[in-house]
């Protein structure tokens, strides 16, 4: 029977079974001890071909041994070999993959070079627009500084007329002509 039957039956009905396994026990106990007296008579008549059968069985025995070592060799090498076989389909797949691998990293290594010349003139460009950005800002600054220092002296004279001379304004008394080269700073050229 199955565990699982077994699992299923109640304990009164597995001793019920186990009640008739021991009656069959008993029962063949008897028969067994019968033909053992049986068996006593018969290995008393059949010993000397027993001795006779023994050498044979020893030889025969050896010669098992024989091929059992030799299949167990053909098998050690029939599987050798499939390991063999194996390992050298591995290894052409991983060189395969080695080739396709260094081929990747030449194919990688050409971008990156391409990449990497088009980063040096970007960065040469970038690094001139950034000379004239500064250069544009230092004259904006000064520019700044020069229109504030304008400002400046424009607010001092508020109420003047004036002129503006080599970057300078100059306060011009009521009635006094200019030369004619300066700028009017009432014109809005300043």
């Amino acid at each position: 029977m199955a565990e699982r039957e077994l699992k299923k039956l109640k304990r009164r009905e597995l001793l019920e079974m186990l009640l008739v396994q021991c009656e069959e026990t008993e029962r063949m106990q008897r028969q067994t001890d019968a033909m053992k007296e049986h068996v006593e008579e018969v290995m008393e008549s059949y010993e000397r071909l027993k001795k006779k059968l023994d050498v044979k069985d020893e030889r025969l025995n050896q010669k098992d041994k024989t091929i059992a070592t030799l299949k167990r060799g053909a098998k050690m090498l029939i599987a050798k070999k499939t390991e063999i076989e194996e390992l050298q389909q591995e290894m052409q797949r991983q060189q395969k993959e080695m080739e396709w691998q260094r081929q990747r990293t030449a194919e990688t290594e050409a971008k990156m070079k391409e990449i990497m010349e088009s980063y040096d003139r970007l960065k040469k460009k970038l690094d001139i627009k950034d000379e004239r950005l500064n250069e544009k800002d230092a004259a904006i600054a000064r520019l700044e500084r020069e229109l504030d220092e304008l400002k400046k002296t424009r607010k001092c004279e508020r109420g003047k007329p004036g002129v503006l001379r080599g970057g300078q304004i100059v306060a011009m008394n009521p009635g006094q002509k200019s030369a004619g080269f300066e700028r009017s700073a009432a014109s809005g050229d300043i």
